[in-house]
């Protein structure tokens, strides 16, 4: 298997890639209760239960109409309380795909003199992750 250029691998809000992203990241998380014993031997027991996931992504903000998901619309989705399909994946064919529902968590934005303005956005997963390749 080949590396991946982390360039190649986005996060699609409704299939549609988020504009001027300079990172993209995702964490899955499953939470591990005691299930520790008298009878363990003296050792810790766990099993496995909810299981979490989370996408962020930072980048730069244009307020220009293009073909990707821009910052304005993802305030507008954090203040309606949208869930959104989201996706994290390269566009290479047979790749795996990871997708689900989420809503945006957080969003800020950044305007440092004589800078880019920026943008961080967090969605918190909800429901199942899914598992697939691209076609």
């Amino acid at each position: 298997m080949a590396l991946i250029n982390g360039t190649n691998l986005v996060i699609k809000v409704g299939g549609v890639p988020l504009l001027k992203a300079t990172s993209a990241s995702l964490e899955m998380t499953v939470d591990l209760p005691d299930a520790t014993t008298k009878d363990c031997g003296g050792w810790s027991e766990f099993f496995a239960g909810v299981r979490g996931w989370t996408l962020s992504s930072d980048g730069l903000i244009d307020y220009a109409t293009s073909a990707s998901v821009e910052t304005d619309e993802l305030v507008a989705l954090l203040i309606a309380r949208t869930a959104v399909a989201v996706t994290f994946s390269t566009s290479t064919s047979g790749d795996m795909l990871l997708s689900g529902n989420a809503f945006i968590s957080s969003i800020s934005q950044t305007a440092d003199m004589e800078s880019p303005s920026g943008f961080s956005v967090s969605f918190q997963g909800t429901g199942a992750l899914t598992q697939s390749t691209v076609l």
